[in-house]
């Protein structure tokens, strides 16, 4: 999962970026026994357009990210975990927006 996910964030920035290898990730399919599914959901009275940025780096001093759908504003899809990903790259990697994404597509909060 690593390889392919570092292959495909190579290809779309381009060779003049460096993307550092990850030294730790963490997987889990939630379809697995003995969960069959996964569900997420905030906690009442969180202010998640507040949580959503402090999550992509919830830890000034450490080079940990946190990156998904679940922190995004559009929970349970895709490309929520895509948004989320590319503000992470765009605000604490400095990478500009690629030529492909429109200047204009929303990417969330």
């Amino acid at each position: 999962m690593v390889d392919e996910v570092l292959k495909e964030l190579r290809e779309l920035h381009g060779t003049d970026v460096e993307i550092p290898d990850p030294y730790v990730t963490w997987f889990r399919d939630w379809s697995d026994d003995p969960f069959g599914a996964g569900y997420h959901a905030w906690k009442a009275g969180v202010s998640v357009k507040h949580v959503m940025p402090y999550m992509r780096k919830p830890d000034a001093n450490e080079q940990i990210h946190i990156c998904g759908e679940a922190y995004s504003d559009q929970q349970g899809w895709i490309e929520g975990a895509f948004c989320e990903a590319e503000k992470m790259l765009r605000d604490h990697f400095g990478l500009k927006r690629p030529v492909w994404i429109d200047k204009d597509y929303y990417l969330g909060w």
